[in-house]
């Protein structure tokens, strides 16, 4: 099926190109607000502001992490080395990381509609489809986060490897082949999202290609190269996620609840892409669980769908074509494997949403061929469409403004949102408003008693506010919960060290290090803590190496200082105490000031 050229086709490439381009300036502009949002607490910390990887830029010892590292729980190389590259050429500059999101984003708009119109020939419902992927809602959770770069990042490595096989069904060239790898693998590379790559090129063979009659069984011969590495990606892909205990088992969500909220969501996804209200960062699961009227309306939904479409596939198989790909797409995040602890979330639909936006198109391009949709009442529903949804993007970019401005939002369309109430405590907690932080983090632990990192922020705020028994009793209970989390045994090790347990404070510190070798701030705490029972040695081995890592420590070199002091070797000292003198001058005076009594001892002896 191609436009006829009443169809208002264009006349020439360049037409085309102009229209990509002009597609993804207009999404660029869309999304320009989002360029004045920070960073938010949730994921930032861990993807850029707090990892020490990324704020120390491109380099070839942080190119070998990002192919090592399994910080976030995740393996994507890609992803780690765009926020490199971003902090080499714009430094740590939250503009920047949101800039990159944005064109990205746009780039993957045009080439949406430059892949559907170089598969079909179509190029209205093509231009529509785009226009509706780059403009929808639903999306913003996906651009606006910076933590979300993955997505958009694995997204524009699988539109160009669905482009390069297009290009090889029509050339059989080895060279568009090695493209359609090359593509899956950066886009594995960015996010393991693309596993259901092969599924959606059989059905590219369907419809557009028309390859079927080629039959399945040569089809699925010469994708074998993509499977074989789709399969050691998803084996790579578990192993890190299981291992930092991102997998969540039966226990604490049981299979049948996973299989109910996942057909429910489907339908709840759906919901979101025709009426794009509530959205939220984060969707806890239903409590109590959800009716089996509930589920069983999401069952017949999709089955009543499912045979509309195969029953008028004859006809409409761009729609087929799409309710598959949407169908499809959804399988790896749907909840079956659970990662994390969402019911669902927006930015799992930024590819399944695709095929729905081509079922629609196309659907309309096709009533308004065959006469029974006047294309002017087509025109302007689509207009207003548009116009509405790119409205009500611009309120959602604002809603990632900040921190609060995300969590507070969060709160008022899920007030079960758990996560939010955690997440503003760590924000309160930061800023030192601690009554505040102390009544988040119990309402945190209120609505969601297993979170082990809601136990030990509430030991955080209760520490700062001086009820140390009652603090350590939380970072106790967390350790119960969470026996390897890093965080509680770095704080009951400091807390234990401040209430005269040194050696019990020592013992948690250790592990802490144990688990996070990177976690330079437990490795400093760790150092202080030796200090003071006296093991100066081993103390002046923990400081040096953080000393040593990027991005420097000016308390680190402080520590290292003052045990060099207790050595004896004052001048070491004093070399520490130049530097701190340029680089951290409030540390300088702390040191300044010990190394004057020293002498002040020394003189009097």
């Amino acid at each position: 099926m191609s436009d006829s050229a009443s169809d208002g086709r264009p006349a020439s490439p360049s037409r085309l190109t102009a229209i990509a381009l002009a597609l993804a300036i207009l999404t660029v502009a869309l999304y320009w607000p989002s360029t004045n949002n920070g960073f938010v607490a949730y994921d930032d910390d861990l993807y850029v502001t707090g990892n020490v990887h990324v704020q120390a830029g491109l380099s070839w010892s942080n190119v070998k992490s990002a192919f090592t590292t399994t910080d976030a729980l995740n393996w994507h190389p890609i992803t780690w080395l765009s926020y490199m590259a971003d902090v080499t050429l714009f430094g740590m500059s939250a503009r920047a990381f949101h800039w990159t999101n944005i064109v990205v984003h746009a780039a993957n708009a045009a080439l949406l509609f430059w892949l559907l119109y170089r598969a079909s020939g179509w190029w209205i419902p093509a231009l529509v489809a785009a226009v509706l992927f780059a403009v929808h809602p639903l999306n913003v959770q996906s651009v606006a986060w910076v933590s979300e770069r993955k997505n958009v990042l694995s997204t524009l490595f699988w539109l160009l490897a669905m482009l390069a096989y297009v290009d090889w069904t029509r050339r059989n060239q080895k060279v568009a082949y090695l493209g359609v790898m090359a593509g899956l693998a950066a886009s594995l590379l960015s996010k393991p999202m693309a596993v259901t790559f092969p599924f959606v090129l059989l059905l590219f063979d369907y419809w557009p290609l028309d390859r079927w009659r080629l039959g399945l069984r040569r089809l699925l011969v010469e994708k074998a190269p993509l499977f074989a590495m789709i399969a050691g990606f998803c084996v790579i892909t578990y192993r890190v996620q299981a291992a930092g205990g991102a997998v969540v088992g039966d226990a604490s969500i049981p299979m049948a609840l996973r299989l109910a909220n996942a057909v429910w969501s489907y339908l709840a996804y759906l919901g979101k892409a025709f009426r794009p209200s509530g959205l939220a960062v984060f969707y806890p699961y239903a409590q109590p669980p959800l009716p089996g009227w509930k589920v069983a309306l999401a069952v017949a939904v999709i089955l009543a769908a499912s045979a509309a479409a195969f029953a008028i596939r004859d006809r409409a198989r761009p729609v087929l074509v799409g309710w598959l790909w949407y169908l499809g797409t959804l399988v790896p995040v749907i909840g079956l494997v659970q990662v994390g602890n969402q019911a669902m979330a927006d930015r799992y639909a930024y590819v399944p949403l695709i095929g729905v936006f081509v079922a629609c198109a196309w659907g309309a391009a096709l009533l308004v061929r065959h006469g029974q949709l006047p294309g002017a009442v087509a025109i302007g529903a689509g207009a207003v469409l548009v116009g509405t949804l790119s409205l009500r993007t611009i309120d959602q970019i604002g809603v990632w403004r900040n921190t609060r401005t995300l969590f507070e939002h969060t709160i008022r369309v899920e007030p079960g949102a758990w996560v939010a109430h955690y997440n503003l405590g760590v924000a309160a907690d930061k800023t030192r408003r601690y009554d505040e932080a102390l009544a988040r983090f119990r309402e945190t632990i209120r609505l969601a008693p297993g979170f082990a990192a809601g136990h030990n922020g509430l030991g955080g705020a209760l520490a700062s506010l001086g009820r140390t028994d009652d603090a350590i009793a939380s970072y106790e209970r967390a350790l119960a919960l969470k026996p390897d989390l890093a965080d509680a045994h770095n704080n009951l090790g400091i807390a234990l060290a401040g209430a005269g347990k040194r050696e019990a404070g020592a013992d948690h510190l250790r592990q802490a290090v144990a688990l996070k070798p990177d976690f330079n701030e437990a490795r400093v705490n760790l150092a202080m803590c030796l200090r003071r029972l006296g093991r100066l040695d081993e103390a002046l081995l923990e400081a040096n190496r953080v000393v040593a890592a990027l991005p420097p420590s000016a308390n680190a070199r402080l520590q290292r200082a003052l045990i060099l002091v207790d050595r004896g070797d004052v001048d070491g000292a004093r070399a520490d105490l130049a530097v701190l003198e340029t680089t951290a001058p409030p540390f300088a005076a702390q040191l300044r000031a010990v190394l004057d009594d020293r002498g002040r001892a020394t003189s009097a002896r």
